[in-house]
């Protein structure tokens, strides 16, 4: 779920992907679960090696594709349906396996509990500030699909995987600020004296 610079898998520490998220959810209760989570869905193939900003690709895997017939340049429902559950396939592996993704919905009750335990960063996953960052998606994708018409079922799954893609945003941005405290930290506490 976390993605550092090019040429490492981590954080831009030349850390794993993994490694980078146990140092950063140490003493959470995502310290353990998320990483298995994340290896889990990757043994299965769920997560692709190569990842892209998923609402610039919807909008760019959406030109090309079968219009529908009745209202021009948009996708049927299904269509959509389709295409959110293959792009975000990763997403949904990882969030069911920590017990967040159940039934296709969100259980953001057992959601909040674990990110309540992400100390010092869990304030960035407040609700209001996740459908702030869903909105900003959402703007992202309205060229495409402003003038198109969706059933809920369309609207909620929308809503749940944004949501997913938002959780990933703030947790990279909360990992960068604490692996860079704990380096930092890390480097003045092993110094030589004098330095």
């Amino acid at each position: 779920l976390a993605s550092g610079q090019e040429g490492d898998g981590g954080l831009g520490y030349c850390l794993d992907e993994i490694t980078s998220l146990t140092l950063c959810l140490e003493g959470s209760s995502l310290g353990y679960t998320l990483p298995y989570a994340i290896e889990t869905c990757m043994r299965q193939g769920s997560i692709p090696a190569a990842r892209q900003a998923k609402p610039d690709k919807m909008a760019a895997e959406t030109r090309g594709k079968r219009r529908n017939q009745e209202t021009e340049g948009c996708l049927t429902s299904d269509e959509v349906i389709s295409m959110l559950v293959e792009m975000y396939a990763g997403e949904m592996c990882v969030f069911s396996n920590l017990g967040w993704w159940v039934n296709e919905t969100l259980n953001y009750e057992a959601f909040y509990a674990d990110v309540s335990t992400l100390t010092g960063v869990e304030v960035n996953f407040r609700e209001d500030y996740m459908y702030q960052c869903i909105e900003n998606k959402v703007a992202i994708l309205a060229d495409q699909y402003g003038g198109c018409q969706y059933d809920d079922m369309v609207t909620h799954l929308l809503e749940s995987v944004l949501w997913m893609d938002c959780f990933k945003d703030k947790l990279q941005g909360s990992c960068m600020w604490k692996l860079d405290d704990y380096f930092n930290n890390y480097i003045y506490n092993n110094m030589p004296a004098g330095k």
